[in-house]
């Protein structure tokens, strides 16, 4: 499935493959920051963990623990959108 995320353009580099994502490196079109967004498929993830990884994320500040800066879900996929 594609990891699309709105208003970011993907870029195809530091594209990793998890266990059950997939992590894109991405631009956002207005600004031109650069994330890591992690596209999960909802089906291969139990929703407990899922909700317990982005509590977890949202939760933590620490220079050296990655950011959760927005989630949004399609249908089929959760997409977290994290610093870079």
């Amino acid at each position: 499935r594609a990891c699309v995320a709105r208003d970011v353009t993907h870029l195809p580099i530091a594209r990793r493959r998890g266990e059950f994502s997939v992590v894109r490196r991405g631009v956002e079109k207005a600004t031109g920051e650069q994330f890591a967004i992690k596209c999960i498929e909802k089906d291969m993830m139990e929703p407990g963990r899922l909700a317990t990884e982005i509590q977890i994320l949202k939760s933590v500040e620490h220079p050296h623990i990655i950011s959760l800066k927005e989630y949004f879900e399609s249908k089929d996929m959760v997409y977290l959108v994290m610093e870079l």
